[in-house]
């Protein structure tokens, strides 16, 4: 594994007084030639420091955080079925100490599930078509195990049930939400203080230009904490109907209710109040938010200056509110207007990450606390449970909630600014199982393991009796400190256990109806100062065909492969498990010393879906999908044309172009074969004038205008991006006059399509 430090801070986003200011770094998350679709930050190594996990077509990359903010890279090459281009959320379903991801994709759902030891994941997919928007995890029948609820944009939600042992079950009668589209965030919160999780969903439907169209309509689930939920969307207040694309929930007033904001894309932003008796009113016009800055996708809620307010991170076009204290909000200008919040640094202050940039808090003075939870009777996450403070500050509460926003993953610790005060004198956790877990005069600025039970036991080290770097054969000793009952991480319940496996170890000991929480004491093998290694590393890819040497490295006395060979290098051609073992003194005396690597053959997939869109006289755009597209105009020819999924044409006579899909790994390039696709020259103009088709403006920076003098002849109307992915479809009513909002979109180069029962034909529009 590649060792990440944190590296010399790059380029400070903001610095004045009273403000939050950020120093952004691309380089510590920057896979090559990989950009994430949605953003993660969680502990994936069960030692509850936030860690980053990145999924893409062909592999995972997650990093782990260690206490001083380095991070160390594993990565593991993987077809994965479903890739997050929706969203992505985290929980440890099958409840063995490592968090497991729910990817959120255009087509279906997948589980990537941590193995026994969390060196290790595979991917369930379902293959039920779901147009997946918000994945979410949460505990919804109360069984102690995670379940899982997936927005789905084109019919009713998809519940995955949770059987016991960490296998999902699709089951929708579990939450029968109502059967309709439009279904973009889901948010699990208790609205209504009476210890029952609800469920929000925030709805939109961009094929309806009815505000009564019940699929633009959210919807408020109430707990009735018998299995059942009943939708009181109308009785709460809170059915907006303005196209919503997010809505964060959290006690913005710090009254111990949780108030909701609300980013629509027609008529205007909320900021809905909880009164404390099941109804919210709108007091956005009080706020100093714009509420006619319409179109943002995402919002989340965090206190990123530690002042003991939340603060609202968001794509409006000031990222950031700034809570004053007082229910208004200063607005700041950032260039960080989404991602996954969690602390990238382990200095108690809240970062970003965006993309593949971490955005990180320059802090301040202010002080802090964090909390983890340890379900026992509720999920091992203790999602849904709810944290209290108290002090001279007040009150502030917060929930631990997988999936916040629309599409990224935030950090599953509990964050507390406490501005200048330097004592908190008492918290409460209220876990899903009514259990209540008090804690008195915690320390500040600092992070806290909470396990659930009635009262807790101060954290204690564990003893360590013999070396934590083991030979081969040696063992060492851990001690929990004294206490009734002991649950080891391996699942031993002894005070004492001998170690002699490498991993990561804590406890979890007992006196009466108090529980705490251990150090983690990590085990490391002895391998001496040189060891042996394989320059490749641990897993390696070739293109198929190709062959290429691997190499020994700090070899002793000594060595074989597993082919036979004693050489220092062999020439690899096959897939498969290749081992050598080497003998000599490793630090350890005389003893053997294996390494594996696994090789891997890359078969790179040709493009698909390859079409080409008349756009005028003899012009065409050629649109393909596939990773990393190369053009040709010939099948000989070595230098592209054009690169990417997206190339325009012009041509004089019946041309050929040939497209390729490249994949770069560290060993070189890796092709797939040619795919042609022949043009012949024709006339789109006459089509266009028979459709009257008009399309302005262009450049756009909102609104555009697709007017028709023939719509009976149209099917559709698309806007994409240059990928021909839809961004936004036009299917029913098809008028005259057609509008597409293009007011979300980031600024670039789009298309829209015109599709008729015998053409498609598309033409390039500018958003500003």
């Amino acid at each position: 594994m590649k060792i990440f430090l944190q590296l010399i801070l790059l380029v400070t986003v903001t610095s004045l007084a009273a403000q939050v200011s950020f120093t952004s770094d691309q380089n510590v998350f920057n896979v090559p030639n990989n950009y994430p679709l949605t953003e993660c930050i969680v502990d994936m190594d069960g030692d509850y420091i936030d860690d980053v996990a990145q999924v893409h077509q062909q592999r995972m990359d997650v990093f782990h955080q260690k206490e001083d903010g380095s991070f160390t890279q594993q990565t593991k090459s993987w077809a994965f079925q479903y890739i997050p281009d929706w969203s992505m959320c985290a929980g440890d379903f099958d409840a063995n100490g490592f968090n497991d991801l729910v990817i959120g994709n255009g087509s279906g759902v997948s589980f990537i599930i941590a193995d026994e030891t969390g060196a290790d994941y595979t991917e369930r997919a379902f293959q039920e078509y779901i147009f997946s928007q918000r994945s979410t995890a949460f505990d919804i029948d109360n069984d102690g195990m995670l379940d899982a609820f997936v927005c789905n944009d084109d019919a009713i939600n998809f519940v995955y049930q949770n059987m016991g042992d960490g296998t999902m079950v699709l089951n929708t009668d579990l939450l029968p939400t109502a059967d309709m589209a439009g279904n973009y965030s889901a948010l699990w919160v208790d609205y209504n203080n009476d210890r029952y999780t609800d469920l929000f969903l925030t709805k939109c439907y961009v094929f309806t230009q009815s505000v009564d169209d019940p699929e633009r309509i959210n919807l408020l689930y109430r707990n009735n904490g018998d299995g059942t939920f009943t939708e009181v969307g109308e009785e709460a207040n809170m059915n907006d109907n303005a196209q919503s694309w997010t809505t964060a929930f959290e006690d913005f007033n710090n009254d111990g209710l949780f108030d909701a904001f609300i980013v629509n894309h027609d008529f205007e932003n909320r900021m809905m109040i909880n009164q404390g008796d099941g109804t919210f009113i709108d007091m956005i016009d009080s706020t100093g938010i714009d509420k006619f800055d319409l179109g943002a996708w995402e919002a989340s809620a965090a206190d990123f200056d530690n002042d003991g307010d939340l603060d609202i991170l968001s794509e409006l076009q000031d990222q950031l509110y700034l809570n004053n204290g007082d229910l208004t909000f200063t607005p700041q200008k950032l260039n960080i207007s989404k991602g996954a919040i969690g602390d990238l640094n382990n200095d108690g202050f809240l970062d970003v990450l965006s993309g593949n940039v971490a955005h990180y808090n320059n802090g301040n003075d202010n002080n802090w606390i964090k909390f983890s939870t340890r379900g026992l009777v509720s999920n091992r996450n203790g999602i849904g449970a709810r944290i209290e403070i108290y002090g001279d500050f007040g009150l502030q509460v917060r929930e631990v909630r997988s999936s916040q926003s629309f599409s990224p993953m935030s950090s599953l610790n509990v964050h507390f600014g406490i501005g200048q005060s330097t004592a908190i004198d008492s918290v409460i956790v209220k876990w899903p199982s009514m259990i209540d877990t008090k804690i008195f005069n915690p320390e500040i600025n600092s992070s806290h393991i909470v396990v659930e039970s009635e009262c807790t036991l101060a954290a204690e080290d564990i003893v360590i009796e013999g070396s934590l770097a083991l030979c081969e054969g040696e063992t060492v000793l851990l001690t929990a400190p004294d206490a009734d009952e002991y649950l080891w991480s391996n699942g031993a319940t002894t005070k004492s256990i001998t170690v002699s496996d490498i991993g990561q170890y804590s406890v979890i000991y007992s006196t009466g109806i108090c529980k705490g929480h251990s150090n983690f004491v990590n085990i490391t093998r002895n391998i001496g100062e040189f060891p042996l290694a394989i320059s490749q590393g641990s897993s390696l890819a070739i293109c198929e065909g190709d062959e290429i040497f691997i190499n020994a490295v700090n070899t002793q006395d000594s060595l074989i492969w597993n082919t036979g060979e004693t050489t220092d290098s062999i020439l690899v051609s096959n897939p498969g498990l290749y081992t050598l073992t080497s003998y000599g003194d490793y630090g350890c005396g005389n003893l053997q010393s294996t390494v594996e690597i696994s090789v891997e053959t890359l078969t790179v997939s040709p493009p698909m879906n390859i079409n080409a869109f008349p756009n005028g006289e003899n012009n065409f755009f050629i649109i393909a999908e596939g990773e990393g597209i190369n053009w040709f105009d010939s099948p000989d020819a070595i230098t592209p044309i054009g690169f990417g999924s997206f190339l325009a044409v012009e041509i004089e006579e019946t041309t050929t172009y040939y497209a390729q899909s490249i994949v770069v790994t560290d060993n070189g390039n890796c092709f797939s074969e040619l795919v042609p696709i022949t043009l012949e020259t024709s006339s789109i103009n006459d089509l266009e004038e028979n459709l009257g088709l008009n399309i302005f403006p262009n450049p756009a920076s909102n609104i555009l205008n697709v007017n028709l003098g023939n719509p009976k002849a149209v099917k559709a109307i698309s806007l994409m991006d240059m990928t021909a992915r839809s961004l936004q479809i036009i299917k029913h009513n098809i008028g005259f006059s057609n509008i597409i909002d293009a007011s979300n979109f980031a600024s670039g180069t789009y298309l829209v399509e015109i599709r008729t029962d015998k053409n498609r034909f598309v033409k390039q529009v500018v958003v500003e």
